[in-house]
């Protein structure tokens, strides 16, 4: 058999009795049922209406963003009270942090009950279930270990056997032949939100995976889920030189209309159907995700999983229901000719300063230069205005995508810069709910208050 096939198999325990019982209870306390890879119909098109269906919002966080995980969950909880409940289509909604391991839960649980208290919620601990990541795949059947420590260990440690697999180029990958350095945090984190939504997913629902820098401004989650999928499920991309090769590798070194040569993340958006979610793991990958993370060659390279996602989607994109708009086109109608020329030369500025940078931590990802994704950066280096930023507002309320970044533009450590990017934001999320992988959010004054 060959090496990867092992590996792979190796990955995915034989369940003992044990095991089977640890499984049950975890299902029984979380109130779901078993639907893995290898449970569940197949659902190969998309559904013509989310009423009825289940949300699942996955937040993946650790120990270093818990302070802004409790911002975040502060903001839920304010939203709850005060959202319209018309205006949100799902029949359930549950809120699930993903954690690295039993101590990160025993402090993020403590920091919940606490903000419950706080915010005298109406809200139960069980609508914001906490599990660490060896619970998550235990229940998709994914467990490297049989224990919380033994995965733990896993992601933090050398594996003791070197395998070697080809990629689609031919080049070989050694999975930690020596002693290495530990585990990459963005594959961690990336494992944690996929994983987490097959985990906790319903068979028919929709996950909404969403970084613990967050903060709802108004709205709930739930209503900007329900705007996205009635909007017609749209992915902003932009053509541009930048292309993250690595997702290319990982989807079997696709090339054309099989991948989608562009950059497919202008926007943070991430709301997918779980049935999506389990093809893109079992068939679109070219490994599984833990294993490929311990990969020699991969440990240092930045996975964007997400945009990996959305390549995967693009050539099935008719078939699960997708929109792909191109992002500079569109914000280029609204802008004009004159201010787009403004904007294309602050691009080709920042493409220019990163092309002569010797700095080795420049790496593939940060090698960009999307506009909706560093919308503050453009704001000032365009010198776009308040007119300008609700034109691009009212685009994003059109498509249906209620969240954007809401960074602080370059350079505004200044208090009048801040003024004026406070100004600024307050015209760009006038139609938005949800400043999304901010952690120095220039919160509008409209916002709910933290």
């Amino acid at each position: 058999m060959h090496a990867f096939a092992v590996a792979t198999k190796s990955l995915s325990l034989a369940r003992t009795n044990d095991e089977r019982t640890e499984t049950r209870k975890l299902l029984q306390e979380l109130e779901l049922v078993e639907h893995g890879f290898e449970h569940g119909q197949e659902r190969r098109c998309a559904l013509a209406t989310i009423e009825g269906r289940d949300l699942a919002v996955i937040i993946p966080s650790y120990t270093g963003h818990l302070d802004l995980w409790a911002r975040l969950i502060g903001s839920i909880l304010l939203s709850l009270a005060l959202a319209d409940e018309s205006a949100c289509a799902f029949r359930t909604v549950r809120y699930f942090t993903i954690v690295s391991n039993l101590k990160e839960k025993i402090a993020f649980r403590d920091r919940l009950l606490y903000l419950l208290r706080a915010k005298s919620a109406s809200s139960r601990e069980t609508e914001f279930p906490i599990l660490t990541l060896h619970e998550v795949l235990l229940l998709t059947g994914e467990a490297p270990a049989t224990s919380d420590a033994g995965t733990d260990a896993y992601f933090n440690q050398p594996p003791e056997v070197n395998i070697r697999f080809k990629d689609p180029s031919a080049t070989l990958l050694d999975l930690y032949p020596t002693a290495a350095a530990p585990f990459n945090k963005f594959w961690y984190q990336s494992i944690k939100k996929m994983y987490g939504c097959l985990a906790v997913g319903t068979t028919d629902g929709v996950c909404f995976a969403l970084d613990s820098e967050g903060f709802v401004i108004r709205g709930s989650l739930c209503e900007t889920a329900t705007a996205y999928f009635r909007a017609g499920k749209t992915v902003y991309y932009a053509e541009t030189e930048y292309i993250v090769n690595l997702n290319r590798i990982l989807l079997g070194g696709l090339h054309g209309k099989e991948f989608g040569e562009f950059y497919a993340m202008e926007s943070y958006h991430w709301i997918w159907e779980v049935s999506e979610v389990r093809a893109f793991l079992r068939e679109g990958l070219i490994g599984k995700m833990p294993l490929l993370a311990k990969s020699q060659w991969l440990k240092d390279q930045t996975p964007m999983i997400e945009e990996a996602f959305y390549h995967y989607v693009y050539p099935r994109r008719h078939e699960f229901g997708y929109r792909f708009v191109d992002a500079y086109a569109r914000v280029r109608e609204v802008l004009g000719p004159t201010t787009w020329r403004n904007v294309e030369g602050a691009m080709r500025v920042l493409d220019g300063q990163y092309r002569i940078n010797p700095d080795p931590s420049i790496t593939e990802l940060t090698r960009r230069t999307s506009l909706l994704e560093n919308l503050g950066f453009f704001a000032r280096a365009a010198n776009l205005t308040g007119s300008d930023l609700s034109k691009i507002s009212k685009i994003y309320s059109e498509d249906g995508i209620l969240m954007t970044t809401c960074h602080y533009p370059s350079g505004a450590e200044h208090n009048e810069l801040k003024t004026r990017s406070h100004e600024l934001m307050e015209k760009l999320v006038a139609n938005l709910q949800i400043c999304v992988s901010t952690e120095n959010i220039a919160l509008p004054s409209s916002a709910l208050p933290q």
